[in-house]
């Protein structure tokens, strides 16, 4: 059995929603419905791979730091270990492309928390995030740049808003060896280190 999530309903949000038109929808890339609305990459500052929540024909950018908040609330409660498995465990799945398997595998734990909606919610989010790493071009540490900053905030208890903007301005070296300190380098990259 487990607990409730404690007092983290309201989704934070840094931006205002904003109205879409049928471009946005036709630059969009369906990621999962959830919530009564749907989360989608879509274009934002930097490239395609940003994650808008669309409900009631406006779209919200969401932010890792957004999220973060409410993994923090988890963090503070007896779920603190079973969701960190549960997201290992998806993120052992994750590559560059959107699985409807894992996306089952999603729904299917989400369902065993009490506030499922929102469980399903944050999962969701932490998956398209680990693909959109594993999309861009540029990026050497790729997923594990999301698992950093999971770990920071659930086993650390990191503030959000310092693990969101953690590895801001860092070479994927120094990344690589915070990485490598917790256990979770990826491998590939023992040997360029």
């Amino acid at each position: 059995m487990y607990f409730a999530i404690s007092n983290c309903d309201e989704i934070l949000r840094t931006e205002m929603p904003y109205r879409i038109n049928d471009l946005f929808i036709e630059q969009s890339t369906l990621i999962s419905t959830v919530d009564g609305g749907y989360l989608v990459f879509s274009k934002g500052k930097f490239d395609h791979w940003c994650i808008y929540y669309v409900k009631n024909k406006t779209a919200h950018a969401i932010k890792d730091v957004d999220v973060f908040h409410k993994i923090s609330c988890i963090g503070k409660t007896k779920l603190k270990y079973i969701f960190y498995k549960h997201f290992c465990r998806i993120f052992e799945l994750t590559n560059s492309i959107i699985d409807k398997k894992v996306i089952q595998l999603i729904h299917d734990i989400s369902i065993e928390y009490p506030n499922a909606s929102e469980a399903k919610y944050i999962f969701l989010f932490l998956y398209a995030g680990m693909v959109a790493e594993e999309n861009k071009r540029n990026a050497i540490i790729k997923k594990y740049m999301k698992r950093l900053g999971v770990h920071q905030v659930i086993i650390e208890n990191m503030r959000p808003e310092v693990a969101a903007n953690y590895s801001k301005g860092k070479s994927w070296r120094g990344i690589f060896i915070e990485c490598e300190v917790r256990g979770f380098a990826p491998n590939c990259l023992h040997r360029v280190a």
